[in-house]
């Protein structure tokens, strides 16, 4: 009993004591984190309508990943990494408050992180309720706070921040998405342009529909502890200019709103000095995007800004965005960062350089698909450009290293021929000929490219010194273009469209690989609600503090229309005719907007049921935009399929007069659909009739009057009267012609089956066979068209 007492006691002090000492906990913890100074490096605040009142939050945020006041701060040996849950704590604790009086604390599921430069992302996705789509007429407003800023920065530092969003459920389906990377580097330079760029959520999944405009947001407009002005920054439209000239070295904190979003990021000024000395390089450079394969660049004389370039993609199917970076600075390590990806997108990387060592050259338009087959991926560029004759693509395969797939060592030099003389000259000095005259079908001399291979020092770009001190040791890429120079690359002696008269010059340019290139494809199977425009925002960097602008892409999804029904397909509700002893063939078949979808068909009702009905598949795909390296589709708006079937039958000799009415549906189920719980198979359905015209008989190869005559139990005369076309009886008739086996007889008043038969000396059972829709008995309509085989011997009516 006493022990029994014990243990009472100490069940009714303890949530007392155990309040008191999470209470003393907290306040340790938070301490600490004031004392480790600030750990918010920057966010990205979105929303999106779920259903009804309901919405769901979307934080992206970085932060430094030192920090050791974690709430949860079982990372302290080796930090957050990829996966992990972490609960954000603070000197004021990170909140996600939505503005009706509910609130919640911040933990992040970790995505990237880096050791070196001591920080991670993650992502935190909340759903609330609200009891009202507005707030009596005012948006909520969902607010991310806490304290505090990491140290360091040449603004704000160690100081709290505050960003918002307006939810007006009323009004809008989303905010933006801003899919700029939470961190990236300017040079010193002159004015570097980003695309901040957020697309509007219409549903929980991801980014959908038109741009919004953006600001750079000053202390006015933010809270009076988030005064995150940056000097000399303007947006303008969608696009922020930063004068990296005008800014101190060092890491700046950027806020900026985009329809209707806010977000924060930083920014590091980096210096753009080179100076060569003794051969070495001194200072830091910074890596580049160019390597990218779908990378535009703005024109000379102007801010330089990569912009922004449209994919493809549709509802179900897999579209793969590759990235690539390369950094000139042989000590450095090159590597992708990404801003907020939309979810369900997922990213591989290659490291190391990718070398080219294969090069094809293609003459004809069928060459392309075995090409991409086997993993090559297509230059720029027609080497008959302004010449005629055939298109001409250059088409190169790439290693993972400086040794080629096969074994073979990577190319180094490249030459062109233009006569037999150079051809020999480069033979002799160990070059290899590509297979394919650069001149094809448009006459002139014949022009062909050249490589050797190596490991050594070898093709070098036109630069500064700086450049020129670096040993390339492989060919990093090429391009053909009737411009004279292209920057950052080379030119061949010699004139791709040599011998052409009229025809412009053409050149092949090509470039070094730098010694370090890091690769990423980034992988998505859009959903339905993913329908319109997506962004998605990566930056190269190298393992010092340098940084190349980010660069943005715009995958445009179509949306996930029905399949439509082409021309040739009976139209609803018409009738069909057939023919006894012929095989009808009535083309059934879509246009589906997306040629990688699957169409299935299936007889949905027919009315009556009739085993001679069959659907045989009579597919014709239309040719598909592919992925220049991977082969996935791109999904132009061009591109689709025709998809379809053949409703086949051959009516029977007791089948005139049939009618069945068939519903063909037409289902476009996705491959992927599995990946989106929001999609459902579009379908689309026609109905129509299929009618056995009546007394008509298709003959076959090699049959008489006789045979047919056999068939309906009477005789050759009689059909020759129904036929008197026919000119020689006696002989085989014309296959696939039209005979007569009877003549059409209308109803009239008080006629019946018996009446009918006895008129025109035939029986009940040859008017059932040559009338499969009337029965023995049956009543027949004054008007009703039927077919009759008479006798007249038998009869009493004239023919």
């Amino acid at each position: 009993m006493h022990s029994m007492e014990q243990n009472l006691s100490f069940r009714l002090v303890t949530p007392r004591r155990l309040l008191n000492c999470l209470i003393l906990c907290l306040l340790l913890v938070a301490a600490n984190a004031y004392t480790d100074k600030g750990h918010f490096r920057g966010a990205t605040l979105a929303w999106s309508k779920v259903s009804g009142n309901t919405i769901e939050v979307t934080l992206h945020s970085e932060w430094r990943r030192s920090y050791s006041g974690f709430a949860n701060s079982g990372f302290t040996s080796r930090g957050p990494s990829m996966g992990d849950e972490v609960a954000i704590n603070g000197a004021e604790v990170p909140m996600i408050d939505f503005g009706d009086g509910s609130s919640t604390y911040v933990a992040v599921r970790v995505t990237q992180h880096s050791d070196k430069e001591d920080w991670f992302q993650g992502v935190t996705q909340v759903r609330h309720t609200y009891v009202t789509p507005n707030n009596a007429g005012q948006p909520w407003q969902v607010s991310f706070t806490g304290c505090c800023r990491i140290d360091g920065l040449q603004n704000n530092a160690n100081l709290g921040w505050s960003l918002t969003a307006s939810v007006n459920l009323l009004q809008s389906t989303g905010s933006a998405h801003p899919a700029l990377p939470s961190h990236f580097s300017v040079p010193t330079s002159g004015v570097t342009h980003v695309s901040v760029r957020g697309d509007v959520h219409t549903c929980p999944h991801s980014p959908l529909s038109g741009p919004a405009q953006s600001a750079v947001l000053s202390d006015q407009q933010m809270t009076a502890v988030n005064t995150t002005n940056m000097p000399f920054v303007h947006a303008n439209g969608t696009t922020i200019a930063i004068n990296g000239s005008a800014l101190p070295i060092g890491l700046h904190s950027l806020s900026y709103s985009s329809g209707g979003a806010m977000a924060e990021t930083l920014v590091q000024v980096i210096p753009t000095h080179r100076v060569l000395q003794n051969g070495q390089i001194l200072g830091n450079r910074a890596p580049s995007m160019q390597c990218t394969p779908w990378l535009d660049v703005a024109p000379d004389g102007m801010a330089t800004m990569p912009l922004q370039h449209r994919h493809y993609a549709h509802v179900g199917t897999p579209v793969t965005i590759d990235f690539c970076a390369t950094d000139p600075d042989p000590a450095d390590s090159a590597k992708l960062v990404f801003g907020p990806l939309p979810r369900g997108m997922v990213g591989s990387s290659v490291g190391g350089p990718m070398a080219i060592f294969d090069i094809k050259v293609q003459t004809q338009a069928q060459q392309a698909r075995q090409l991409v087959q086997d993993g090559y991926e297509a230059v720029p560029g027609d080497a008959n450009e302004g010449a005629g004759g055939s298109s001409v693509v250059f088409w190169v395969k790439r290693s993972s290293g400086y040794i080629g797939l096969d074994g073979s060592s990577v190319i180094t030099q490249l030459a062109l021929s233009t006569t037999s003389v150079q051809e020999q000259s480069l033979t002799a000095a160990g070059y290899t000929g590509v297979d394919g005259n650069l001149n094809e079908g448009a006459g002139g001399s014949i022009v062909r490219l050249w490589f050797r291979r190596g490991t050594g020092p070898a093709v070098l770009p036109n630069g500064d010194a700086a450049d020129q001190a670096v040993q390339h040791p492989a060919l990093g890429d090429i391009r053909i273009s009737s411009s004279v120079s292209i920057e950052g690359f080379d030119r061949l002696d010699g004139n791709v469209n040599d011998g052409v008269p009229g025809a412009p010059s053409v050149h092949v340019h090509y470039s070094a690989l730098p010694l370090d290139s890091a690769r990423a494809s980034l992988t998505w199977v859009p959903c339905p609600c993913d329908s319109g425009d997506t962004v998605v925002c990566a930056y190269a960097a190298d393992n010092g503090t340098a940084a190349a602008p980010p660069l943005c892409t715009t995958i445009h999804v179509h949306a996930d229309t029905p399949p439509s029904w082409s021309q040739g397909t009976p139209s609803e509700g018409s009738t069909i005719p057939a023919y006894i002893g012929q095989r009808t063939d009535i083309e059934i078949a879509v246009v589906d907007s997306n040629p990688a979808r699957q169409v299935s068909f299936n007889i949905k009702s027919m009315t009556p049921q009739h085993p001679g009905l069959k659907l045989v598949s009579k597919s014709s795909p239309a040719p598909v935009e592919r992925h220049p390296l991977t082969g996935a589709l791109t999904g132009q708006p061009t591109s689709s399929a025709t998809t379809g079937f053949s409703l086949q039958w051959v009516p029977q000799w007791n089948e005139g007069g049939r009618k069945v009415q068939v519903c063909i549906e037409a289902v476009d189920q996705s491959a992927h659909s599995s990946s989106c719980t929001d999609y459902a198979a579009a379908r689309v359905t026609r109905c129509f009739t299929v009618e056995v015209r009546r007394c008509q008989y298709v003959v076959d190869e090699g049959q008489t009057l006789l045979d047919v005559a056999r068939v309906y139990g009477t005789d050759w005369h009689t059909l020759l009267s129904l036929n008197p076309d026919i000119r020689r009886p006696e002989g085989g008739l014309t296959a696939r012609s039209i005979i007569h086996i009877g003549h059409m007889y209308s109803i009239v008043a008080g006629d019946s089956l018996a009446s009918v038969s006895q008129r025109f000396g035939s029986s009940l059972t040859s008017l059932t066979a040559l009338n499969s829709d009337v029965q023995s008995g049956q009543a027949l309509s004054t008007g009703r068209q039927i077919c009759v085989l008479p006798d007249s011997c038998a009869g009493h009516a004239e023919l």
